[in-house]
Formats: C-alpha cells, sequence, structure tokens
C-alpha cells in the first residue's frame, strides 16, 4: 500500500512538472512573440490541468494579441470563474471591453480589479487608459499618478502622463513625465519627438564644437529623409560632380539646428546644398539622464548622379 502511495505522487510529481513545462515554453513563446506556439504550449497546460490560471490567461492573451478578441475574452473569463479574485484575469476581461469600444464596461471591470489588487500599477494603467477614451478624461490623470506611484518603471504610464499634460497645455508636467519616459528608455524615438515638442530653447552657452559631452543618446535625424530633401546643385550636375559632404551641426534642446561648419567635402559645389538641407531638417535633441540638451552632431550629406 505504501509503495502505490509512493507511486501516486511520482505520477502526481511529474505530471505537474510537465505541466509546467508546458507553461514555461507558452511564457517563453509569449515573450518572443511567437503567438501561436504560446497558445499551443498553453493549451497543453489546461488539458494537463483545467485549472491552471496563469495557462488560461496565456492562451488568453495569444488570442487578445493576434486580433481574437472574443476568443480571448471566453478565456479570461473562464480563468476568472476559476479564480473569482485573480484581478490580473479580471483586469484581461476589462482590456478586452475596452479594445471592443466598450469604454463604460471597460471602466466598471478595471474598477472591480483595482478593488481586488489596489497594489498592482498595471491595473491602474489600464483603468487609466479606458478613462481616456471616456467622456471624463480628465479622471485619467489620478489613475496614471497611482500606478506611477507603484510602479516607476512602467513606461506607458510615463508616456499617457506626458501626453495627457501637453493636450492640456501644461508644458512643465508634460516635459518632465517624457524625461522620466526616457530614463527608462532612451531608445524611444516618438517619445524624444514628444518631448522635443514641449521643450523650449533657453540662454545657455553652447557647448564648443569639440567639446566632450558625455550623452545617452545623441542627437538624431533621419538620414534617408534628409538625403532625399537635398538639391542638387545645377551647376554640380552638369560638371557630373558625386561625393560626400559632413557637416558638423549643433543642435539646440529643442532639436532645432544652430550652427554648423564643413568637416569634410569632396567638392566646394556641393556644400551649400548640404548645408541648407541640414539647416531645415527636423532633429531629435541628444538626451542626457532623460533631459535634452544641446549636442554637437556631424551629419553626411550624400550626392549621387542618376
Amino acid at each position: 500500500m505504501k509503495q502505490w502511495g509512493i507511486l501516486l505522487l511520482f505520477v502526481l510529481a511529474s505530471s505537474i512538472a510537465f505541466s509546467q513545462s508546458n507553461l514555461d515554453k507558452a511564457k517563453k513563446s509569449f515573450s518572443e512573440r511567437n503567438y501561436a506556439k504560446a497558445g499551443e504550449f498553453a493549451a497543453a497546460a489546461i488539458k494537463e490541468n483545467p485549472k491552471n490560471t496563469e495557462a488560461i490567461i496565456i492562451a488568453g492573451d495569444a488570442f487578445f494579441e493576434t486580433g481574437k478578441l472574443d476568443s480571448a475574452m471566453n478565456l479570461y473569463k473562464s480563468a476568472e470563474k476559476v479564480s473569482p479574485k485573480n484581478a490580473a484575469a479580471v483586469r484581461k476581461v476589462g482590456q478586452v471591453y475596452m479594445k471592443q469600444g466598450n469604454i463604460p464596461e471597460a471602466i466598471k471591470t478595471l474598477q472591480r480589479a483595482v478593488k481586488l489588487n489596489d497594489k498592482d500599477g498595471y491595473t491602474y494603467l489600464a483603468l487609466a487608459e479606458a478613462q481616456l477614451k471616456s467622456q471624463t478624461p480628465d479622471q485619467a490623470e489620478q489613475s496614471l499618478l497611482k500606478a506611477k506611484e507603484l510602479n516607476k518603471q512602467i513606461l506607458q504610464v510615463y508616456t499617457l502622463l506626458g501626453e495627457f499634460y501637453q493636450t492640456r497645455g501644461k508644458a512643465d508636467p508634460a516635459r518632465s513625465a517624457f524625461e522620466d519616459a526616457l530614463k527608462i528608455d532612451a531608445n524611444q524615438l516618438e517619445i524624444r519627438k514628444k518631448l522635443a515638442a514641449v521643450t523650449l530653447d533657453d540662454n545657455e552657452r553652447d557647448p564648443a564644437r569639440d567639446e566632450p559631452i558625455a550623452v545617452d543618446k545623441e542627437p538624431f535625424v533621419d538620414l534617408s529623409i534628409l538625403n532625399r530633401s537635398v538639391i542638387y546643385p545645377q551647376v554640380a550636375k552638369r560638371a557630373g560632380i558625386e561625393g560626400k559632404v559632413s557637416v558638423r551641426v549643433l543642435v539646440r534642446k529643442d532639436g532645432k539646428p544652430k550652427k554648423n561648419f564643413i568637416v569634410d567635402s569632396d567638392s566646394e559645389l556641393l556644400n551649400k546644398s548640404a548645408v541648407d538641407a541640414i539647416m531645415q531638417a527636423k532633429f531629435l535633441p541628444a538626451i542626457q539622464n532623460g533631459k535634452p540638451l544641446a549636442c554637437w552632431l556631424t551629419v553626411p550629406i550624400s550626392f549621387k548622379l542618376k
């Protein structure tokens, strides 16, 4: 009898381990954005343990990310039925309502999720997103501030806060929110654009041409767009002159070019056109600890006859 008990425990442990293996595979596939595989592994985990709430939610997430909202909703509600106090499952139901455009039901559901777990920044973020789509969008501010208080590493919280203040003409808090977002991830070009839009140049000293400045991100300009905007000098065209002009440009805190000088040029006939294009271009300023600052950048302009 004792041997049978040991064998039964071994079988149960093996089953749980196998289920966990499928769950881990589902998580890994989902993190890699392979939603089809994530759904398959999650379904396998559910088959082994129909009350595996985490697996049910991941299966729902796989459908949600591929736009199959009805299937996602069914799974999220199943997870909620298995675990009525699971705030994550309730939050997911609310997010489907929001995606479907049922904002009143989304807000009602997300408020219920907050009551189940008022320590989750992501739930407050989801509530704020729904509130922003409602007829009373100003309520979103408090939800976003609460999300920020609970979790200071959610990039979208700062982005939405910045946009919220920007649309209301509050440049200082908008700028602060975008700067906080870039402290989390300085690679976000869209946020850098938003920050530049609410940044005013000031009278700080311009850095010297070769002054070393440690930055997280150098000024940015889309070279493909810039090069297409260059007007090829007719005299250079007639002479069959091609080449490259490298221009050193000072990009202000607001992203506008201020000063320039030629670093290298294959022909003086190309210089003016290169400089004209650069001084009319839209830049993103350099970023240092989330804040924009004036910085020099070398920009290459190519001239090639078709």
